[in-house]
């Protein structure tokens, strides 16, 4: 069973006006046709396919790098390690942004792998929205290099030098 990629259109087109990207990487069913509208706004935008088969990952390697990757309707049409292993692909080496929509839980007919929230998280991937397609849970969620992990309140320039503690002890 498939699902329109459209479905995710109105929130891809709002995370794109954040981040305007200028090339975009469609994987699987994430076709031309769902970037249409945003490639009329911004006629720079250049756009490249990669339709769901066999060799899809050296497919996406040799279509090189790109701001964003939009993956729709090929995960779970391959096996579980082999589609992590292209999420690994497209997140370390391809594209800064990465945006997945994948159906979630066991109820999805013809599927080969079938994924939850907690597989995505583990990937390193953030949910950006839920939508519903025949009474079964999508979810879109998004990788993004700049924002993949926060700064924690330590790593700053106030707790290295210690300057306070300079003529009183000594290391």
């Amino acid at each position: 069973m498939s699902y329109p990629t459209r479905i995710c259109q109105p929130a891809l087109e709002r995370l794109f006006r954040q981040h305007p990207p200028a090339s975009i990487l469609a994987i699987g069913e994430a076709s031309t046709e769902t970037f249409d509208h945003w490639q009329r706004e911004q006629p720079h935008l250049r756009v490249t396919t990669v339709p769901c088969c066999d060799d899809m990952a050296a497919r996406v390697q040799a279509a090189g790098k790109h701001d964003t990757a939009v993956v729709s309707g090929a995960l779970e049409h391959l096996d579980q390690a082999e589609a992590e292993q292209l999420i690994a692909l497209l997140r370390d080496q391809v594209a800064q942004r990465l945006f997945v929509l994948l159906p979630i839980g066991n109820d999805w007919p013809g599927q080969r792998s079938h994924w939850s929230l907690t597989d995505m998280t583990a990937l390193g991937l953030r949910q950006v929205a839920c939508f519903e397609h025949e009474g079964r849970p999508l979810h879109l969620y998004r990788f993004d290099l700049y924002d993949y992990k926060l700064t924690p309140d330590w790593l700053n320039p106030r707790f290295w030098a210690n300057p306070e503690m300079w003529d009183r002890a000594r290391w």
